[in-house]
């Protein structure tokens, strides 16, 4: 009896510290440094151009489709989104470090500072990025925490996060997919609004948009889902009027 009670008890003890020594608490943390390092070295291995982006923005609450939506994106150079309806076309364009949003092809007289942007960071300039200097550095204006990383889970994906440990996601941080290297979810506060601004780049690795370009674009505002994007379809170094990049001038 003693004997069977000191089996059951080793087992218990050795099933305990299997639990134990298999937690992710153990698992070994990047610096933010590499981490960031290795996503661009992923996205300046696709070796691309140019790529063209098709999708949809839908309504959130209804989820109807409310604009179709077209991307032109040159490596190094920038991206144009176009948010077209039946009664205007809504232009989003980073280009050359600045940022210019307007609507029927008013531009305004100055672009307001993008080399920060999340599109800047990890889609347009591919180029790769030693220790991951430029990415930190961009991190930093939005007061991301960088020497604190931590993972966790969105949607079952294991992600790097930088910035914050688990269970905070009050503080500025963005989440790195731990096996495609790719940003999937990126929390700050906006300086102008106070608000608590979260972007989620989802679906990449799709049969749509492959590892070029995140399948869906979703915009939280306080907690509330303000904004979605859905693609379906990405065109790998087309032909396209590169004109469309360029700093925008008034007619």
């Amino acid at each position: 009896m003693w004997q069977s009670f000191l089996g059951r008890h080793t087992l218990l003890v050795i099933s305990c510290f299997g639990l134990f020594f298999s937690s992710s608490a153990f698992a070994y943390i990047l610096p933010s440094g590499a981490i960031l390092e290795s996503v661009r070295a992923k996205r300046a291995d696709l070796k691309y151009d140019t790529l063209i982006v098709h999708g949809r923005a839908l309504d959130p609450d209804t989820n109807t489709v409310k604009k179709q939506v077209w991307r032109a994106l040159k490596n190094k150079t920038g991206l144009r989104t176009e948010y077209k309806s039946t009664t205007d076309t809504q232009v989003d364009l980073i280009t050359h470090g600045k940022q210019y949003k307007f609507t029927n092809g008013k531009p305004p007289l100055k672009g307001t500072n993008a080399k920060s942007a999340l599109e800047t960071v990890f889609l347009i300039d591919s180029t790769k990025d030693e220790n991951g200097i430029k990415a930190l550095r961009a991190l930093k204006t939005y007061k991301v925490k960088t020497k604190t990383v931590s993972l966790n889970r969105l949607n079952k994906e294991i992600a790097w996060v930088i910035g914050a440990k688990p269970g905070d996601l009050d503080s500025p941080q963005v989440w790195i997919h731990k096996e495609l290297l790719v940003p999937i979810r990126f929390i700050y506060q906006d300086p102008k609004t106070d608000e608590n601004i979260e972007i989620r780049w989802l679906g990449y690795g799709s049969e749509q948009t492959g590892e070029w370009h995140p399948g869906q674009i979703d915009t939280l505002k306080d907690g509330k889902l303000t904004n979605r994007v859905m693609f379906h379809r990405v065109e790998v170094n087309p032909k396209f009027d590169t004109e469309l990049l360029n700093i925008p001038t008034q007619k």
